[in-house]
């Protein structure tokens, strides 16, 4: 398990609605991500790129968001 934190310079509500969305994942990390997030703060999300490295390879991943709270977490595996 990894469990990392950093500190960003933005408001809690501006950095959960990044986390939370795949317009917030995509503006600044991947092309074409989606998430599914039911009103218990679980669900699936699908990291997607296009055209990534060298390669220009199309590549995707992702898992089983375990936890979301407004504005505290936001956990997948």
């Amino acid at each position: 398990m990894i469990n990392h934190q950093t500190y960003i310079k933005a408001s809690l509500d501006k950095v959960y609605e990044t986390l939370t969305t795949g317009e917030g994942w995509n503006a600044w990390f991947t092309d074409h991500t989606v998430l599914h997030l039911d009103e218990n703060g679980e669900g699936i999300i699908t990291l997607r790129w296009s055209n990534y490295g060298v390669n220009k390879e199309d590549i995707e991943d992702g898992g089983d968001i375990l936890a979301a709270v407004p504005n505290r977490l936001f956990s997948f595996q």
